[in-house]
Formats: C-alpha cells, sequence, structure tokens
C-alpha cells in the first residue's frame, strides 16, 4: 500500500482492505505503524485486537457495532479468547424497585435476586479500573443492576 493508493479509497473499502489484509495476517506489523501514524483506525472507527494466546485477530467497529473474527493462524476457527470481548458489569449492589417489589407487581421476576440484595453500589473508582483493565481488548460493555 503506498499513500496515493490509500487516498484514493473510500472509507468503505478502505474499511475492507484492512480488515480482510489484518484478519489474514497479511498486514505487517510496520503497515499497522503506518496506519496508526495516519490515525487511519481512528479516522475509521475500528479497533483491531490480535489475540497472541490463541493466534486469531478481531476487527470490530465502533459505529455499528459489527465485529469480525478470522481463522487462526492454522486456518481452525478460534472457540475461546484471551479476555472477553464483551463485559457485564454489575454496578448496583442493590436495588429499590425491586425492594418495594414494583417489579413482582408487574409480574416481572427479577434474575438478579434484587429484591433479596443488599450489597453497596459499586464505587466509581473500581469501575474505572475495571475499563482501563479493558481497554483495547474488550468490545462492548454492559451495565446491570444487582450484582
Amino acid at each position: 500500500m503506498n499513500d496515493k493508493s490509500i487516498a484514493k479509497l473510500s472509507k468503505t473499502m478502505m474499511m475492507a482492505l484492512i480488515s480482510r489484509q489484518w484478519l489474514l495476517f497479511k498486514m505487517t506489523e510496520r503497515d499497522k505503524e503506518k496506519l496508526e501514524e495516519k490515525d487511519t483506525f481512528k479516522s475509521l472507527n475500528m479497533i483491531l485486537y490480535e489475540d497472541s494466546e490463541y493466534h486469531f485477530r478481531e476487527i470490530f467497529h465502533k459505529d455499528s457495532g459489527m465485529w469480525v473474527t478470522g481463522d487462526c493462524q492454522d486456518g481452525t476457527q478460534p472457540f475461546r479468547r484471551s479476555f472477553p470481548s464483551l463485559l457485564d458489569i454489575g454496578i448496583m449492589g442493590h436495588c429499590p424497585n425491586g425492594k418495594a417489589g414494583i417489579c413482582a407487581k408487574a409480574g416481572i421476576q427479577c434474575y438478579q435476586n434484587a429484591p433479596n440484595s443488599i450489597r453497596e453500589n459499586m464505587k466509581l473508582e473500581d469501575f474505572k479500573t475495571i475499563i482501563d483493565q479493558c481497554k483495547g481488548k474488550t468490545f462492548q460493555v454492559a451495565l446491570r443492576r444487582c450484582r
């Protein structure tokens, strides 16, 4: 890839080209560094993830939430990841609606045992620590009530 050919590609075509080269292990580390210098991934809202333990690569598109997992270098499909791509974080230790019985009266059964939960809510510092530890490895975070 040279600078002129990159400039001519539309955003969609560039995403497809980069994705294919990345997933098939045809993009060298130097190619990736050149694109990072130009903020190409940032402008395309893409995260490139390489699982060095299980030898496969993934691409996540931040705008659409779509992600693609490539095959392992040996041609097999990966069946696990070194780090979760989705985290489900319980930030609330108790639920006032569950305690008051509002959900039960509406016929909604709480799968998180909120009526009986009396824990403290998660501290913001703890939440930030979790998020910082996941940077570049986790694509999505779901927040839930009682933990």
